[in-house]
């Protein structure tokens, strides 16, 4: 048993980025073309304190279109691509091909609090298809209190109005980060729907009428956030952290096959 003691998921030690990713065929381990498929799960011990199994890669094809298409290959749960072939112009999300950590057997205490954390950070590396007929976002999808509860992050947006033009703006222009190597980053908050609705963080785009910003690589303090939610009303610090995934909302792909990868992941936690 821990109870104040530090622990990470580092998936990727040395990371070598080019223009189209790092990876090359034939290095995954797992594969699948299941709407449903998943890779996993791996035993990072450093996560959980009962063994690891804790996290998979899922495909993850949820709201597929006619025609639709998508393989994942996994190298490990911070390692990873998906092959997507996406109706042109579908403006919604089809898909969300992700890593997916779960928290049910975190100890001290299965599903800990938000509040039971001192600090919590994640690092990403992405790679992914910028042309006129790719439709995506790429980051966080979070979910708390049994699934009751969503919060995003999205660290980058491909030919998607921003969330200030179609959601309820929250706040815009919020700075996390500044401690333990985390950069300050600007975000605004959204809300999806009424009160109780997902709550989205989005990287602010240079401008009202941006379509294509963020960024592909960094690290965000998951932790600055979520305390912001409970100290504004919006997700209680009381709640308890269900799942964390990152991956990406793939709506189109301008019918034609395209790559998209995590080159490397990592979340760092003190619990």
């Amino acid at each position: 048993m821990r109870n104040k003691s530090a622990f990470s998921l580092t998936v990727l030690v040395a990371l070598v980025i080019l223009a189209s990713s790092s990876f090359a065929m034939g290095q995954y381990v797992c594969s699948t073309s299941s709407a449903s498929g998943i890779c996993g799960p791996y035993n990072d011990t450093d996560v959980t304190d009962n063994g690891g199994g804790n996290s998979n890669v899922q495909n993850d094809v949820w709201n597929p279109q006619t025609g639709w298409s998508q393989t994942l290959y996994t190298v490990s749960e911070g390692r990873w691509w998906v092959t997507a072939n996406m109706a042109s112009g579908y403006t919604g999300v089809q898909s969300y091909p992700d890593t997916d950590i779960l928290f049910s057997s975190w100890s001290p205490s299965a599903n800990p609090t938000i509040s039971s954390f001192s600090y919590m950070y994640s690092s990403f590396v992405s790679t992914v298809p910028t042309t006129s007929g790719t439709i995506e976002d790429s980051g966080y999808d979070m979910w708390f209190n049994s699934y009751g509860n969503e919060v995003m992050i999205q660290n980058q947006v491909v030919n998607r109005s921003a969330c200030t033009k179609y959601m309820t703006v929250l706040a815009t222009n919020l700075s996390f980060g500044g401690s333990h190597g985390v950069p300050t980053n600007k975000w605004n908050l959204c809300r999806n729907g009424g009160a109780g609705s997902e709550l989205v963080f989005q990287w602010v785009p240079p401008n009202g009428t941006s379509t294509n910003f963020g960024v592909s690589s960094g690290t965000v303090d998951i932790y600055g956030m979520l305390a912001y939610l409970g100290t504004h009303g919006y997700l209680a610090s009381s709640s308890t952290i269900t799942a964390i995934q990152y991956g990406f909302e793939i709506g189109s792909t301008g019918g034609t096959a395209e790559n998209f990868y995590v080159d490397a992941f990592s979340l760092t936690a003190s619990h």
